[in-house]
């Protein structure tokens, strides 16, 4: 592939609006939008909540030697799970080096927001804006990847955009293939953009010249991904991948569909639900406005690549605002900032350049930008996490606060206020029995999404599903899978969350027949404000002698 390019400009356009940043202004910006990102995901931690605990259960489930879709399901997020398992078994199990990936993920996608913002708008002032806003908002831990893979692959597309040449190409296409494989809908996402970017930047020369690019570009990700395809088609199928990959986004939509468009509590006009309404609708707008404004320019662009990078940008924020603003969008609504930032710092970048009669222009794009950073303030719960981080409690608690996080995250196991949920609590004691009385090859079946229980007993999960849920992988060929699975593990004890019983019984006979048919009854576990849990054992299975602190059988 030689180097083309396709949109350039003249010297004068292409440098960019006078008073540009530097290189080096840039790269400091972005160094220090890093380091305050890490800074304040450490004062503020407070544990990683029981959803976060999908992704450590699969790596823990690989450090004890199994690998996803061979020998467990593949919740279509293959290589999350392997880098948190790497990080695992490089560094060990403790909660310090989890929140490590995290922090990393979030600061490295923050720096990349502020080299991609600064770009957009011509200002570091800008870049830093929406970098702050991206970090006070607060993703969930396990959503640092759409932060990072979104923030990441910006930069590469204007460099795609900008010059079409095999590193370019490469780099395109490897971050896409890194997408699709921490998962794959954010790899087809990125390829969107990405594919669009290579089209729009091709158009002077012709459409086929875009198609060819485009189809280049398609065909490097394609081989990228091609050892991947090959082990899932050995080990399970990519057709039954795909069926029962299809099956669990399926399951996936019932629980988590938007059941109606948002509106405003004109009663309290500061309230969180009119924030997250107000940022709703302000993402899926900014890519709207940025098409009318990207259609309607007369100049010239204010940099090589400027108008296929907001046109990649406008295609990835479409997809990425239908998928991610679902269910509940206080947990939601963080999801989506990365594009919602860099398209609105294009059009804040659009607005400082206009010429002096740009004063009403200026004074509506300062509301809206107040308005959103008052929204972001609340959804990012700032006020509250400002005082959990101790930062305004003086130097003498803010040291103690620093020191009891790093005493935590040398421990595998959270403690006090960090437990991850109310059944986490509670079985408490069965967990530690686990611990003691069974071995390390031995696994739990748990019912309901509660995988922090299999980490915290240091136990894996068994018949390859990390939890039974209603509506997931309850297809008649899933379930044969699962029960043969089941019957070559050593699995002891059963955890079923009481009121999810029936309805998993009913839609998954095969794995419940054999369920009732191996277990019995054990021990009922009370869980505050729930009907609690019942543990079944394995019928005949033969102790070896008595646990002294619950009276319950040893097995090992």
């Amino acid at each position: 592939m030689s180097e083309t390019s396709w949109t350039e400009r003249p010297a004068t356009a292409a440098s960019g609006p006078t008073g540009a940043p530097s290189h080096r202004a840039i790269v400091s910006a972005a160094l220090a939008a890093g380091a305050l990102t890490v800074v304040w995901r450490f004062l503020t931690f407070s544990g990683f909540n029981n959803d976060h605990y999908v992704h450590v259960a699969a790596a823990q489930q690989i450090v004890l030697g199994e690998w996803p879709v061979r020998d467990f399901v593949d919740p279509a997020m293959p290589l999350m799970d392997v880098v948190h398992a790497a990080a695992w078994k490089a560094f060990g199990p403790a909660l310090g080096v989890e929140w490590s990936v995290v922090a990393a993920g979030f600061a490295v996608g923050a720096m990349c927001t502020v080299v991609a913002a600064a770009r957009l708008s011509g200002s570091i002032a800008v870049a830093l804006l929406v970098a702050l806003l991206e970090i006070a908002i607060y993703p969930r831990t396990f959503g640092y990847p759409k932060v990072l893979l979104y923030a990441a692959a910006t930069p590469i597309i204007m460099m795609a955009a900008r010059r079409f040449t095999t590193a370019t190409v490469l780099a395109l296409a490897s971050i896409t293939a890194v997408a699709f494989l921490f998962r794959h809908d954010h790899g087809v996402f990125i390829g969107i953009a990405s594919a669009t970017a290579l089209v729009v930047a091709s158009w002077n020369e012709g459409w086929r010249s875009g198609v060819r690019r485009s189809a280049a570009y398609v065909g490097v990700v394609g081989l990228l991904l091609l050892p991947w395809l090959a082990f899932v088609q050995v080990h399970q199928g990519l057709g039954a991948y795909i069926a029962s990959s299809m099956s669990a986004s399926q399951g996936e939509a019932v629980g988590n569909a938007l059941r109606e468009l948002p509106g405003l509590n004109l009663g309290e006009i500061t309230s969180d639900r009119n924030a997250l309404t107000w940022l709703f609708y302000t993402f899926h707008l900014l890519p709207v406005a940025s098409l009318v404004v990207l259609l309607r320019r007369e100049d010239v662009e204010a940099w090589s690549g400027e108008t296929a990078v907001v046109a990649a940008l406008i295609a990835m924020a479409i997809p990425v605002n239908l998928s991610f603003l679902r269910g509940q969008l206080d947990g939601r609504v963080p999801d989506a900032i990365v594009p919602a930032a860099l398209l609105g710092s294009w059009l804040l970048g659009r607005v400082m350049r206009r010429p002096p009669a740009r004063v009403p222009a200026l004074i509506g794009a300062a509301s809206i930008v107040m308005i959103s950073a008052w929204a972001v303030i609340r959804v990012g719960d700032v006020v509250a996490n400002l005082a959990k981080s101790d930062l305004l409690s003086g130097p003498r608690i803010l040291s103690q606060r620093a020191a009891d996080l790093w005493d935590r995250f040398h421990r595998r196991v959270p403690e006090r206020d960090h437990i991850p949920s109310r059944y986490a609590g509670a079985l408490e004691p069965f967990i530690q029995y686990v611990g003691r009385c069974t071995s390390p090859q031995d696994r739990l079946l748990v019912t309901g999404l509660f995988p922090e229980i299999n980490v915290l007993a240091n136990r894996g999960f068994a018949g390859g599903q990390i939890s039974l849920r209603p509506f997931f992988h309850t297809s008649a060929s899933d379930q044969a899978l699962t029960v043969a699975r089941l019957r070559r593990q050593s699995v002891p004890f059963v955890v079923s969350v009481r009121p999810l019983y029936p309805e998993l019984k009913s839609q998954m006979p095969t794995v419940f027949e054999y369920v009732e048919q191996r277990f019995e009854p054990f021990v009922h576990l009370p869980v505050p404000e729930t009907p609690g849990v019942d543990v079944l054992i394995e019928r005949d299975r033969r102790a070896s002698r008595v646990d002294v602190a619950t009276g319950w059988p040893c097995f090992q």
